[in-house]
């Protein structure tokens, strides 16, 4: 039997079970009335498939989840559902095409959902700002800049109007990275000092912020103050995330680059050799992280 049969045995056992609960005191006949109701409304349908799907992502049970995700897009399509619930299966929806690989397909679902908040909330609400906002992501994904930046600025916009500092930093630290991977390294400087100033300093935020503005200091050939910025970056991770961690080791990596490109290579090999020591220990030695690491340990040592 497929695993995706057995999952769609275990919704229907746990649908049954709930509507038996929800239904305590009436007939059996009653019961599998309501259950056959519920089976064959696509907004009861829909809701149903959404808690599949997360559980699925969960379980890391991807390439299922990506086939529930086939079916929410079914639903959701039929015209016959209520809004509220084919945009929160339709979130999920879009999680379980992007883990899968299917970015493109991604994209398309999130453009979905920014039309269905639109419809139901009008363009000056929260709804369509947090839409935007993970329209963008995705559109990063594919690496659609100009779009993606334009729907960022608009969201960066809402929530400054709306005073809301949180996620006022949150869209301009993504802002930012679109501009720094578009190569508008000094409007990405900007949104991200200004972002900086918005998060706890010794937030996982205020680590990520930090990354991308030393990552800005090294493209633009400011290669002291990008060492000024990582070397505090890599403390902070390892504060926040553990020394194993892969945030924390990515951030040592980005550390020994900045090193190597200001000729200090006994340090920068010195943190990739423990870089590469704590990937061979937790990731095994034919990681492709591992991998990389070692190749670039290599490199760096060899280099003149």
């Amino acid at each position: 039997m497929s695993l995706r049969r057995v999952f769609i045995i275990k919704l229907n056992q746990l649908l049954h079970r709930a509507f038996t609960a929800l239904n305590k005191g009436q007939s059996p006949a009653q019961v599998r009335a309501n259950f056959h109701y519920a089976r064959s409304n696509p907004t009861h349908n829909l809701k149903g498939l959404n808690e599949g799907c997360v559980i699925l992502l969960e379980r890391d049970e991807v390439q299922l989840a990506k086939e529930v995700a086939e079916e929410i897009l079914a639903t959701a399509d039929s015209g016959r559902v209520f809004h509220p619930v084919a945009i929160t299966a339709l979130r999920t929806a879009a999680v379980a095409f992007s883990r899968a690989g299917d970015n493109d397909r991604a994209v398309l679902v999130r453009e979905q959902v920014h039309v269905l908040e639109l419809a139901e909330h009008g363009e000056a609400s929260n709804e369509v700002a947090n839409a935007r906002h993970e329209l963008a992501q995705q559109l990063d994904r594919v690496k659609e800049y100009p779009r993606a930046i334009e729907l960022e600025r608009q969201v960066v916009a809402w929530w400054l109007a709306q005073g809301d500092t949180k996620r006022l930093a949150l869209a301009e630290h993504q802002l930012g990275v679109l501009l720094a991977r578009s190569g508008s390294y000094e409007e990405a400087k900007t949104a991200m000092s200004h972002a900086l100033t918005l998060v706890n300093p010794d937030s996982k935020e205020s680590q990520s912020v930090s990354e991308w503005l030393a990552y800005v200091a090294e493209r633009t050939g400011d290669l002291e103050k990008a060492l000024g910025l990582q070397q505090p970056t890599v403390e902070l991770a390892t504060r926040l995330f553990g020394p194993d961690d892969p945030r924390t080791l990515k951030s040592m990596e980005n550390l020994a680059n900045i090193r190597t490109r200001l000729d200090q290579r006994e340090e920068a090999c010195a943190l990739l050799r423990s870089v590469l020591a704590c990937r061979e220990r937790t990731q095994g030695d034919d990681h492709p992280d591992t991998v990389r690491t070692r190749e670039k340990l290599e490199r760096f040592s060899s280099d003149p």
